[in-house]
């Protein structure tokens, strides 16, 4: 073969990937597409320990992104598919690491309400009626999400953790802002009725029976107090 072909062999070789990667170009069925894997399969392994500390229960996830890779692979690019397959499954440090976080927070959440509940019964047994949620704040120096979280049956997926342990990115409304500054502006049996009553910040929603019941107090105070509460409240339409 003339040298100047040869060259030119191995620079078309090298553009065009693998030969089980170029089958399956051509015919992309998951016969073919698990040959490839299997050929890659070294980078995986290493992309495993190095990114994910070698643990096995990654292992199906550092297959699916080896998957990914072979899909997003561009030979033309230059990159050897192994060398793209290894880069790709760095996406294995964030995904260990939000599994983590994910993990720690039922502990968390789990000493928490032990104290929320621990708290809870000390404050009750002190002034016959349970804490408003900014006593228990105050009481054991965390903050109202903390304790409001201990209310929840799973974590929340949707917004992040600061870290302070507080729900963050969390967007309000003008009105939501107003209904915070009314409930933190109420005495405690107010912010207690004003809990049991509108079930802010998750508090489990009572009739006006069990809430005079709670407080001590009957049940037309318990209205008028709610009234005046609404009457707040609907200010911010004012």
């Amino acid at each position: 073969m003339h040298p100047g072909l040869k060259g030119q062999f191995r620079k078309t070789s090298e553009l065009t990937g693998p030969e089980s990667f170029e089958k399956w170009k051509k015919s992309p069925t998951d016969d073919n597409l698990y040959a490839v894997l299997k050929e890659v399969e070294p980078a995986v392994k290493s992309g495993l320990t190095a990114h994910a500390g070698g643990d096995k229960a990654y292992r199906t996830k550092a297959r699916v992104l080896a998957v990914d890779a072979i899909k997003s692979y561009d030979p033309t690019r230059g990159a050897a598919l192994n060398t793209h397959v290894y880069n790709h499954l760095r996406r294995l440090n964030r995904i260990k690491a939000k599994r983590q976080n994910a993990l720690h927070f039922p502990e968390q959440t789990h000493t928490d309400r032990r104290q929320v509940d621990e708290f809870t019964r000390e404050y009750t047994d002190i002034h016959g009626r349970e804490p408003s949620d900014t006593a228990i704040a105050d009481g054991l120096s965390i903050s109202v999400e903390r304790i409001n979280r201990t209310r929840l049956k799973e974590a929340p997926t949707s917004r992040a953790l600061s870290d302070k342990g507080d729900l963050a990115g969390k967007s309000k409304s003008a009105s939501d802002i107003w209904v915070d500054y009314v409930y933190f502006d109420l005495g405690e049996k107010d912010k207690k009725i004003f809990e049991w009553t509108t079930g802010y910040n998750g508090a489990a929603r009572l009739s006006k029976k069990e809430i005079a019941t709670k407080l001590g107090i009957s049940q037309p105070a318990i209205s008028q107090r709610v009234s005046k509460i609404v009457q707040k409240l609907e200010e911010v339409k004012a």
